[in-house]
């Protein structure tokens, strides 16, 4: 292992459509049952969760080649602490590239597609077979990079109403005033106590 491969990867993964719906209907017959139902085609979700799980296994035999790695699921990326030199790869769409971008600070993230065929990807210009590439050129720091805002906060200008900001917060308060009476209610019947 060279100095550069030290730098550990941290793999982003996803669940498929398929194993949403396994987790909710417990059973891939179950699955299959439910969207049949709907009269859509079962087999297009069979090779969604077939051809991500076999580039999966691409990227994850690229980086038992590279040396220290680590596969987080995109559910746990609000509680993980990436390493200040980690490296991260998201294996997904273009919404599992930018979630990921929100808990990175400076991190390199290098989006690969696990399906040219379905999705377009605009932010996953990469594919499992260049992943050993680009893991050199990132580690070395000789990969160009482009930085990306994620969002930008302004101060209200005169063209934004503060009127309807103040009546949209008196609105909230007024929901929690009704809210909280509410809770103060006796259910009818129970006479209150003497």
């Amino acid at each position: 292992m060279s100095a550069d491969n030290d730098r550990k990867i941290v793999l982003v993964t996803r669940r498929t459509r398929l194993e949403d719906l396994i987790a909710k209907y417990l059973t891939a017959a179950q699955a299959r049952f439910y969207v049949e139902h709907l009269g859509a085609d079962f087999s297009d979700y069979q090779r969604e969760h077939d051809v991500y799980h076999a580039e999966q296994q691409a990227t994850v035999r690229t980086l038992e080649q590279w040396g220290r790695y680590q596969i987080i699921d995109r559910s746990f990326l609000p509680n993980f602490i990436f390493g200040p030199s980690d490296i991260v790869v998201a294996l997904g769409q273009d919404g599992l590239v930018a979630n990921t971008m929100k808990y990175l600070d400076g991190h390199p993230l290098i989006g690969l597609n696990p399906d040219a065929k379905r999705y377009d990807g605009i932010l996953l210009p990469f594919v499992a077979n260049d992943l050993p590439a680009l893991l050199r050129e990132v580690a070395a720091d000789k990969r160009p990079a482009k930085a990306v805002t994620m969002a930008k906060a302004a101060l209200p200008t005169a063209s934004c109403s503060m009127p309807s900001m103040i009546s949209s917060s008196a609105r909230a308060r007024t929901h929690l005033r009704f809210t909280r009476s509410q809770r103060k209610r006796r259910p009818s019947g129970n006479p209150p106590a003497a």
